[in-house]
């Protein structure tokens, strides 16, 4: 009986990680997804003569970092989930 409690325990630790790995994968796609669309518009509106540069300059770039930032942290967590 306590050989069986442990594959128990090992069979809900993996289907935990997987379930995090899942959240992880999809929270990591969507911020990709939006960085993406952040650096169209950015180069968009940096092409677009009548618009204001100082806002884009300033408001854009600050996210992009931001966004880049957060799916490094996800990367790192899916990467000490694998090795575990």
């Amino acid at each position: 009986m306590i050989f069986g409690f442990f594959g128990k325990k090992k069979a809900q630790q993996r289907q935990q990680n997987s379930r995090i790995r899942a959240d992880l994968e999809s929270e990591r796609e969507g911020l990709t997804v939006e960085l993406e669309m952040l650096e169209k518009k950015m180069n968009v509106e940096l092409g677009d003569e009548n618009m204001d540069r100082t806002t884009t300059r300033s408001r854009y770039p600050k996210r992009i970092v931001e966004l880049r930032i957060q799916i490094d942290a996800i990367g790192r967590k899916l990467d000490t989930l694998s090795d575990s």
